[in-house]
């Protein structure tokens, strides 16, 4: 994972980054997260913009990220009277022992498997999995290989290119195999563009929704 540049970016741009939710975290809880009361983990929170958006739904939330500086500016401005229930862990979320918390109804992963090399991903994919309450989901958005962004920028390995950062574009065929073995079931796939457009930049995505 680029540490060194998410530390950089987030203590720069943090307050110009938008804590409106983002269009997956609308998705998810339209259709898939339907109570409060439920745990849910988000990995890779980044800024939090999501995390916030899950706690105001009365979701118990952790919030998992390698640099939590973002994060701890919000919360201290946004959360004062505490009454969001955020617990921050500031640690890798592949390397992190989820045993150290309570079993999770849902993981949250919205563009982070971008950061992780594919056996990294392996190894996240099967400690949730053991992690996830029996009828637990996994909600994942990322940019696939039909990504505009793909092979652009310095060649790195297999399908991870450098621009402004690391990228490592997800192979959905290849994905999907990799979660059929490891025991999860698949609820919901699609992958398309114009689910996620931020300016000029209309990512190609894959969103998936598995279970135990």
């Amino acid at each position: 994972m680029d540490k060194k540049y998410w530390e950089e970016y987030y203590k720069n741009e943090f307050l110009k980054e938008s804590l409106e939710e983002s269009s997956f975290a609308d998705f998810c809880s339209e259709n898939y997260i339907k109570e409060g009361g439920l745990t849910l983990c988000d990995v890779g929170c980044g800024s939090g913009r999501d995390t916030f958006y899950f706690s105001r739904l009365g979701l118990n939330t952790i919030a998992i990220d390698q640099t939590t500086y973002s994060l701890r500016q919000n919360i201290s401005i946004f959360n004062k009277s505490k009454t969001l229930q955020i617990k921050v862990i500031e640690d890798n979320f592949v390397k992190f022992n989820y045993n150290k918390i309570e079993k999770v109804d849902i993981f949250y992963s919205r563009f982070t498997l971008h950061a992780i090399t594919d056996t990294e991903e392996m190894v996240f994919l099967e400690k949730i999995f053991h992690k996830l309450n029996k009828t637990g989901l996994l909600l994942i958005e990322a940019r696939t290989i039909k990504d505009p962004l793909f092979g652009k920028g310095k060649y790195i390995s297999g399908t991870t290119f450098m621009t402004d950062h690391k990228r490592r574009f997800i192979d959905s065929s290849k994905f999907l195999d990799k979660v059929n073995e490891i025991g999860y079931k698949i609820v919901y796939f699609i992958e398309k563009n114009n689910l996620s457009i931020v300016g000029s930049d209309n990512p190609f995505l894959m969103r998936v929704v598995l279970t135990k």
